[in-house]
């Protein structure tokens, strides 16, 4: 069985009204849905190492709780291999959208992104994705439960669910499952994003053209009859989902880059 939920927004889909901000919409309702290590590769990752006292942030940070004990943890983490696979993944994804090469959506094609930007990896995003993935929790952890020192930007949140008998399913499928709501977007909201009655918050969080870093965890347990589960949290920054603003721009792919298009994904902005 497997579940996704999706604050791509900077507030959680499990949060009060009292904690949305102004100019950011609130998807859903309260019911669903060891960081990796510093590299020199920038183009993959950002410089963001340094150590951050989340405490700054109040009691209620993510990584200032301690671990749900009720939870019977059996591994947490995301693996180097599977932190190039998040960031592969998602880049495939969004390099696919901005070549104008996704046919699907709901009445007709999307189009082409002129600006969309490559995601590099944010160790302090995946530090405090991994901390709220540790408490094996049902749906998303506050708006300012989640901020980091490396940037003041709000930061979205996808989160998958899944819960078995056998270790099947991973990031791969995690990541197509957030994406696959494609089918569900209708490109005049690529223009300016607003609710509408099909689901659609995960995709354009994984494809919204500003989202520029990423981090992620994960933990495996076991729970009532599902001795294979798993928790993925993602955490984006900055986030997508701004009511009104657009998903991305149209227009031929890395048309629109201020500092030039990615080497490593010649359709993307570096």
């Amino acid at each position: 069985v497997s579940v996704n939920n999706a604050s791509s927004t900077p507030v959680t889909n499990g949060s009060t009204s009292s904690d949305t901000p102004t100019g950011f919409w609130n998807p859903f309702p309260v019911f669903i849905a060891t960081p990796p290590v510093a590299s020199p590769n920038f183009h993959m990752e950002t410089a963001s190492g340094l150590l951050c006292d989340y405490s700054q942030f109040g009691i209620s940070h993510s990584s200032v709780l301690a671990d749900n004990l009720s939870c019977k943890i059996k591994q947490r983490g995301v693996t180097w291999k599977e932190k190039f696979e998040i960031l592969e993944k998602h880049n495939s994804f969004r390099a696919k959208v901005a070549r104008g090469e996704e046919l699907r959506g709901y009445l007709g094609p999307q189009p082409s992104a002129s600006n969309m930007r490559q995601l590099v990896w944010n160790n302090q995003l995946a530090e405090v994705a991994q901390a709220w993935a540790n408490q094996c929790p049902h749906g998303h952890d506050c708006y300012n439960c989640r901020k980091i020192c490396s940037h003041n930007y709000p930061i979205g949140q996808n989160i998958y669910f899944h819960w078995g008998h056998s270790k099947s399913s991973g990031w791969a499928q995690a990541i197509e499952d957030w994406y696959s709501e494609v089918v569900n977007m209708n490109k005049s909201l690529v223009d300016a994003f607003a609710p509408q009655g099909r689901t659609i918050a995960r995709y354009t969080q994984v494809v919204w053209s500003e989202t520029r870093e990423i981090g992620c965890g994960a933990v495996y347990y076991s729970v009532d009859y599902f001795p294979e589960s798993k928790i993925y949290v993602c955490n984006y920054g900055p986030a997508g989902n701004l009511l009104g603003r657009y998903v991305y721009k149209r227009g031929p792919a890395a048309t629109h880059c201020p500092y030039g298009s990615s080497r490593t994904f010649p359709e993307l902005c570096a």
